[in-house]
Order: structure tokens, then C-alpha cells, then sequence
């Protein structure tokens, strides 16, 4: 029988292109997590539904929308797949992203008997910017290359392409709403002793061990 006061929560936030899913992968890896990514949790959702069914309707739109999700709607998914993988360590990439997820979650880990950890992968939003203007994506297996002159993937040999929403003005809009969101959580896990802000301007294996040092010391 698993012990479940020895499983660990993971949180992942961070600017887009801040390297978090590189570093997501990296942990999961090394530590056998189920790794929870909300977009992708949100989508199979809908998949799986009665469209017919007004509330799924609605997430639907917003979801071909780009509009984010209620909170309670992503709230009610996390604890569902919580629940499923209790078992196990588990990431979760990009949540929580508000003040009333923050506290929700942590409620819930607690009846669990769990306590969260909240990894931020911190970048200058200049870098960002750069990263992400500069950055292809591989059209098969979706490996990132940054300032790649490279037209086909290392890895596949799928296609490099940019996204077409990688452009000056969105990347911009994409931050200013990042900003104050992983802010808000911030201070919800800081009141709980439960965060890593780490420096993520370094390279892949500079940030893991980095990452690595702070979860040693917030044991």
C-alpha cells in the first residue's frame, strides 16, 4: 500500500518560452510523476463529452476561443485527476493560475494530507519576447529550436515551423497577463513556505540543478 503522506505535488509556473516545460519533462523523468497539463486536461474533457450538454457547449466555445476556463471548472478537473492519480507523484504544468485556485488546491491537498510545491521558472519578459519571436517548432514531435537557421527537426524530421501567433504584439499581450496571475499564486505558496522561484535565464542543465538544489532545501 502506497503511503500517501510521501507523495509529492508539483507546480509549474512561467512566462511562455521560460524553458517550464523542458524542465516539467526533466522532474517527471526523474522522479516517475504523472505530469497534468491544464490545456491538455481541458481538451479531453470536451473530447470525451455530450456536446448537446449546454455547460459542455460552453467550454467548447471558450476553448476554440482562447478564453480561459472559470475557475471552478478547472478547479473541478484538477480534483478529479487528483483523485485518480493519488497514488503516485504528480506535476501539474501551469496551474494554478489565480488567487481562488491557489487556495482551492491548497484546501484540497490538505484534506489530502499533501502539501504543494510551486516551481517558478522565472524570466525577464524581454527574454521571453526574444525567445519566443526567434523560436520554430517542430511540425511532428514539437521539439523548440531558438534561433535555429534549421528547417527540418534533429530529432524527426518533421518540418520547422513558427507559430503564427508568435508575433511581437500577442507575445506582449501573453505576458502582461501572465504577470500578475503567477504573482497572486506566488504569494498564495509563499504563505504556505512552499515555493522555488527559480532563474531561468540559464541554460537546460544550469536550471535543473538549480531546481534540484531548491526542492533539497524545501524538504
Amino acid at each position: 500500500m502506497t503511503d500517501t503522506n510521501n507523495i509529492k505535488i508539483y507546480c509549474f509556473l512561467g512566462l511562455p518560452a521560460s524553458g517550464k516545460g523542458t524542465q516539467v519533462s526533466i522532474l517527471a523523468q526523474k522522479t516517475g510523476a504523472q505530469v497534468l497539463g491544464i490545456g491538455n486536461l481541458i481538451r479531453e474533457e470536451i473530447e470525451q463529452a455530450d456536446l448537446t450538454d449546454p455547460f459542455y457547449a460552453e467550454m467548447k466555445d471558450k476553448y476554440d476561443k482562447g478564453i480561459p476556463q472559470s475557475d471552478q471548472v478547472v478547479f473541478d478537473i484538477v480534483k478529479k485527476h487528483l483523485n485518480y492519480h493519488k497514488n503516485r507523484d504528480i506535476i501539474f504544468d501551469n496551474f494554478p493560475f489565480s488567487t481562488v485556485q491557489a487556495k482551492s488546491f491548497f484546501d484540497l491537498c490538505e484534506e489530502l494530507g499533501h502539501k504543494p510545491i510551486l516551481i517558478i521558472v522565472s524570466i525577464d519578459p524581454q527574454t521571453a519576447l526574444n525567445r519566443i519571436v526567434h523560436r520554430k517548432i517542430c511540425s511532428l514531435c514539437e521539439t523548440v529550436y531558438i534561433d535555429s537557421e534549421a528547417s527540418m527537426c534533429e530529432k524527426c524530421g518533421g518540418a520547422l515551423i513558427s507559430r503564427s501567433d508568435d508575433t511581437v504584439e500577442t507575445v506582449e499581450k501573453r505576458i502582461k497577463f501572465y504577470l500578475p496571475r503567477i504573482k497572486e499564486v506566488k504569494e498564495i505558496f509563499a504563505s504556505h513556505d512552499s515555493v522555488c522561484d527559480i532563474n531561468g535565464e540559464g541554460s537546460i542543465e544550469e536550471v535543473t540543478k538549480l531546481i534540484e538544489a531548491a526542492l533539497d532545501d524545501i524538504k
